[in-house]
């Protein structure tokens, strides 16, 4: 069985990627233009990055500049 805290960090997970999938082409725009500059997909920029900041919905993370990530 999962522990407390487990479950907790699923259910963060669940819920960034629930909100990556609400996001409209103008919303992914800046995390696919990071994508030049780091190795990583739009999508797995914007999960690190909701999940780094802990964001509390339904507010969205802050897009990292370029040379910052």
């Amino acid at each position: 069985p999962a522990s407390e805290a487990q479950q907790r960090e699923r259910i963060r997970f669940a819920t960034a990627m629930h909100a990556w999938d609400q996001l409209t082409p103008e919303q992914r725009a800046p995390w696919e233009a990071l994508t030049t500059t780091v190795p990583l997909s739009d999508y797995k920029l914007y999960v690190r990055e909701y999940l780094l900041q802990r964001v509390i919905p339904p507010n969205q993370p802050l897009v990292p500049a370029p040379t910052g990530v």
